[in-house]
């Protein structure tokens, strides 16, 4: 997949051709950036991040998705593992600087235990079908990024079975959201089941920007957990069904 001219936090894989004993293969080679993903990253500094640097990167992520958005092009697999960590920026003045990869196997390509595994990353509505593809789909894929930021890099449903993902879709439930009401709020417009009333980036973007101010304004660490323990709650309210998520602090 190739992204024409990509602005400052995304990264555009380039396309070439090997020829092996004979035979021309098509390869994408991308930059390496020795920072690694971002997931990876937030997990082994989750004590150095601040919530300064998180909506910096939050904001980063938006602004590059608002640029394929204005393209008309579609990524099809937002998440913390394929956002690379170009500059940590927990020192000094410069902030953290990220790369948008590659999405890897599109969408398209993948067969139906393929596309839960990738719950709750990948929309309902492609779960349903594949071929169905929106920038709405990098919108959901976008609120689930902003879930593993709120909590330095973990794994929403990552212990759960490929039965209990296709019910957490089919009985509409929502990630828990973090403290703060403005990013709980973002996170559940970006993933609304309905792809129509999913915000457009630019909104997003401004949006992230007024929350920002206002947590620096107040001191309020808005990516706070009220709660200590490792059991997390995703209600879904269609079914009155709670799931528990299992998350390592």
């Amino acid at each position: 997949m190739g992204f024409p001219n990509p602005p400052p936090g995304q990264s555009g894989p380039e396309s070439a051709a090997v020829a092996t004993q004979g035979h021309l293969y098509d390869i994408i080679v991308e930059e390496h950036v020795k920072l690694g993903p971002l997931d990876v990253f937030m997990k082994g500094r989750r004590l150095q991040l601040s919530t300064s640097w998180k909506f910096q990167v939050a904001k980063q992520l938006a602004s590059a998705l608002s640029y394929l958005e204005d393209k008309k092009l579609v990524h099809g697999y937002v998440s913390a593992k394929n956002i690379l960590v170009e500059r940590d920026g927990l020192e000094g003045e410069t902030g953290p600087f990220i790369k948008l990869s590659s999405p890897g196997v599109p969408i398209s390509a993948l067969n139906r235990q393929e596309s839960v595994e990738r719950i709750p990353w990948i929309t309902p509505e492609c779960v349903r079908d594949s071929q169905v593809l929106s920038v709405a789909v990098d919108k959901w894929g976008f609120g689930t990024t902003l879930w593993e930021i709120c909590y330095d890099g973990e794994a929403p449903l990552k212990d759960k079975k490929l039965i209990e993902k296709e019910m957490f879709y089919s009985a509409q439930c929502s990630l828990v959201t973090p403290d703060c009401p403005q990013l709980g709020e973002l996170i559940t417009k970006c993933m609304t089941y309905d792809p129509k009333r999913r915000p457009f980036f630019r909104a997003i973007v401004r949006d992230l920007t007024g929350v920002a101010e206002q947590s620096k304004r107040t001191q309020l660490p808005c990516f706070s957990l009220s709660v200590t323990f490792p059991l997390f709650l995703s209600v879904c309210p269609s079914l009155c069904v709670t799931f528990l998520l299992f998350l390592s602090v």
